[in-house]
């Protein structure tokens, strides 16, 4: 009876711990949408933290996505492409520009936006997109 309690209470902590999906891409729109709050109100502060988020957050994702039956990743993986590509277009826009050149710049924060952004490349997403993608062929 023991030993059944205790693999109950084991599974139900890893099923906590284990990314979900449908959690994971809600929170990654809600953080592209926090930057773009963020740019639109100058709050340098709150554009840091959740740009910092983002590496958590897209591990946290592409590890949900990697953990799903391999017929569904490619449809979640083109999910997450799409919130991806939505949300970065805030990065080319006039906005975000004047927000890097006042905000972040006058506080000396570029530094660290470019860490960000260096260990968001280094997740190598196009490669990672590129494996979901064979893997359905």
């Amino acid at each position: 009876m023991q030993k059944w309690i205790i693999g109950l209470l084991a599974s139900i902590m890893v099923a906590g711990c284990a990314p979900n999906f449908e959690t994971e891409i809600t929170s990654l729109e809600r953080s592209f949408e926090d930057q773009r709050s963020a740019v639109a109100s100058s709050d340098g502060s709150a554009f840091l933290l959740s740009l910092e988020a983002m590496v958590r957050l897209m591990k946290r994702t592409m590890k949900a996505i990697d953990q799903m039956p391999a017929a569904d990743q490619l449809a979640a993986a083109r999910r997450f492409v799409e919130v991806g590509d939505a949300g970065e277009k805030l990065y080319y826009s006039n906005d975000f520009r004047r927000f890097m050149d006042g905000e972040i710049q006058s506080n000396g924060e570029a530094d660290r936006i470019q860490s960000v952004f260096n260990k968001l490349k280094a997740l190598n997403l196009n490669d990672w997109f590129a494996s979901k993608n064979s893997m359905s062929q």
